[in-house]
């Protein structure tokens, strides 16, 4: 291996910033064609107590708290 300083190992590209750009703008695009051909919205927040069917169980459960933060943001009671 040859030595050489760290600076000159990063790349430099004339046109970074215009295909950021650009590559931004294709990606919020093809979002939304994705999410319109599919019909993907948000969901509203389940209310607390709510009753919930839990698919992969096949349950039925109720809403007992939302956690604050993060992808699972609610917790369930399953039903006896």
């Amino acid at each position: 291996m040859i030595p050489t300083l760290p600076s000159l190992l990063k790349p430099t590209w004339p046109y970074l910033e215009q295909f950021r750009d650009k590559d931004s703008k294709l990606k919020t695009r093809q979002k939304r064609e994705f999410d319109n051909h599919h019909l993907a919205r948000d969901l509203p927040e389940l209310p607390v107590g709510n009753p919930v069917w839990i698919v992969d169980q096949k349950v039925e459960g109720k809403v007992i708290r939302l956690a604050p933060h993060g992808p699972v943001w609610l917790s369930i009671q399953m039903a006896s």
